[in-house]
């Protein structure tokens, strides 16, 4: 456990935080951009971390027990949803930014100092570019159950996809156990029909920016493919 010594001192806006290293040196700023999507911010870390065994390594980081989660691992539908669920229950307990230096110091124990710089630069705003960038058919038409049908058949960590929506990780755990049983591209279908039904920026552009941001760039080309057949 750090000291409340070792905590730092905090000068924040509505979108940056500043946090002084007092063991290396008192002029070594970090300066991490939040966005309102604070699950989405989670997501991203957790998308990073790699190792079979990282999730382990991460919880007794954190401070928690690896018995713990040992005995949770298999809960989980991948790797990438059980790191997710450790950072979202630690930060239940420790708000950032003020613990932002504990959560930093994690992830320099478990050896992922690079992460702690992309987190510095880490915004839903760069995969919202990217994708304006991209030739896409009407990017503000909203897009269709179809389209919703293609994302679902092809997108194996749809979760990742809800929380860019913030779409709330409790409403994610809900229909879950709620439709507990059944296959996960139903679930995916399902879950991304509530978002939509109940978005306001159910977009082309938006479906392709989250595409971007898990890495699916394959399947953003096949739905702009499909948007200019349906134009012509």
């Amino acid at each position: 456990m750090i000291s409340s010594d070792n905590l730092g001192k905090f000068s924040r806006n509505r979108s940056v935080f500043y946090i002084f290293d007092n063991e290396q040196s008192k002029q070594r700023l970090r300066t991490i951009h939040f966005v309102e999507n604070m699950e989405c911010f989670l997501d991203y870390i957790a998308s990073r971390i790699k190792g079979t065994e990282c999730g382990v390594f991460l919880s007794a980081a954190l401070g928690y027990g690896v018995s713990l989660v040992e005995r949770q691992r298999h809960e989980f539908s991948s790797q990438h949803e059980l790191v997710f669920s450790i950072l979202h229950n630690w930060q239940k307990h420790h708000p950032l930014p003020e613990n932002a230096n504990l959560l930093c110091r994690a992830m320099e124990d478990i050896e992922q100092k690079a992460l702690v710089e992309e987190m510095k630069n880490f915004s839903v705003q760069m995969f919202v570019e990217a994708a304006r960038s991209i030739d896409i058919p009407k990017p503000g038409e909203m897009i269709s159950e179809e389209d919703l049908v293609i994302v679902s058949k092809n997108v194996e960590q749809f979760k990742r996809l809800l929380r860019f929506f913030k779409f709330p990780q409790k409403c994610i755990d809900d229909l879950e156990e709620e439709m507990k049983g059944s296959s996960m591209d139903y679930l995916a279908l399902r879950m991304l029909s509530k978002w939509k039904s109940e978005g306001t920026n159910s977009t082309r552009l938006a479906l392709c920016a989250a595409l971007l941001y898990i890495e699916s760039r394959a399947l953003v080309d096949k739905l702009i493919q499909r948007w200019q057949q349906k134009s012509s």
